[in-house]
């Protein structure tokens, strides 16, 4: 046990020691073009290095291989960004390689470019280092692509793992959406990747539960489609035991009728704030700033519309289950339930619900 352990705390110190040391040396390497018809002209750039020899600028006649020879110094880092890259930054085709890659073994091979990148003793030309190559018989990841058969949905999807995602409905071009969970049971407002945000909940993103059937089981029996497989009506179907739950939602506008006229969109400039990793000019971000407010505070709210129809399909009666949507991890004291009107609202008196039964005011919560 002592032995063990010893070698275990001598092996650990080498390999921090291996590590954290990036040994700075020389390489030579060697730049080979196919070449032909025109001049090539460009320099050579280091990065995290310096050129020893040869590079700097170089120029090919129009016509013959070239052969371009750099010893380099800098650092033999097997791994991150301290590792030395050399850029050769040609008028046509430029392109990068790290120093650490180059061996005469495994050359760097650009096809595409009629270039190659071998050690400097290396002496054979370009069509010599080709020919080698393809003699291996190795496919790059394109060829391989190019060369299997045509792809379908159903082929990939039978080998992609069993993604469960939310499902977001809107209407066209219009940054508030709603965001509906995977087992049916929640609902939140969003502007677009942006989760939205109330004075209610203390400006923090508010989501809303609500719940079809008697909660979570052993298993789960529920589907979810959109209409047509593309249009942004969700439906749903959940079974609890006899009775199954058929669910149907999408998205309106609070009075106006539901037409093409009426939808309003939203900028692109505006809507693309909401999105995750945006980049905007300073002029871009000043745009976005004035188009906000107008964005925030439009004269109709969308509202999203759904329906929970429960279905006995045993042969005796049987009880259905429905809560109506409640402000997850609220205190009830902040919001109340209205039973003569169906309506659910805030302490600050805005309505965030309104629910019915077979058509009337939902009397109980």
């Amino acid at each position: 046990m002592k032995m063990t352990a010893l070698r275990v705390g001598i092996l650990a110190a080498l390999v921090a020691a291996a590590l954290s040391i990036a040994f700075a040396g020389t390489r030579r390497a060697a730049v080979v073009w196919k070449h032909g018809g025109t001049p090539l002209r460009g320099e050579v750039q280091v990065t995290s290095g310096s050129l020893v020899r040869g590079g700097g600028p170089f120029d090919c006649g129009p016509s013959g291989p070239c052969r371009l020879e750099l010893e380099v110094a800098g650092s033999e880092a097997g791994y991150g960004k301290q590792a030395t890259l050399v850029t050769i930054a040609a008028e046509r085709n430029p392109f990068t390689f790290r120093l650490r890659d180059v061996t005469r073994e495994f050359p760097v091979w650009i096809p595409a470019y009629g270039v190659a990148v071998t050690a400097a003793d290396d002496r054979r030309t370009y069509a010599e280092i080709e020919k080698a190559v393809r003699a291996l018989g190795l496919e790059t990841k394109l060829g391989r692509i190019e060369n299997e058969p045509e792809e379908s949905f159903e082929e990939a999807a039978s080998r992609t793992r069993n993604m469960k995602a939310q499902t977001w409905l809107g209407l066209s071009r219009d940054v508030r959406i709603f965001a509906i969970g995977e087992r049916l049971d929640w609902i939140q407002p969003r502007f677009h990747g942006n989760e939205a945000t109330l004075p209610e909940a203390q400006n923090k993103p508010v989501r809303y539960n609500f719940l079809a059937g008697r909660g979570w089981g052993p298993s789960d029996e529920i589907t979810r489609r959109l209409e047509d497989g593309v249009l942004p009506i969700l439906h749903g179907k959940l079974r609890d035991e006899n009775i199954i739950y058929y669910l149907t939602a999408f998205v309106g506008l609070e009075s106006s009728p539901l037409r093409a006229g009426t939808v309003r969109g939203s900028h692109f400039l505006a809507a693309d704030g909401f999105g995750l990793g945006h980049m905007f000019t300073p002029e871009q971000q000043k745009l976005h700033d004035s188009l906000l407010g107008g964005e925030l505070s439009q004269p109709e709210e969308t509202v999203l519309y759904l329906r929970i129809m429960a279905v006995n399909t045993s042969e005796a009666p049987a009880f259905a289950f429905f809560r109506s949507v409640w402000p997850l991890g609220m205190p009830e004291k902040e919001w109340t339930f209205d039973g003569k009107r169906g309506l659910a609202a805030y302490k600050s008196g805005r309505v965030f619900a309104v629910a019915k039964l077979n058509g009337a005011a939902l009397a109980e919560e």
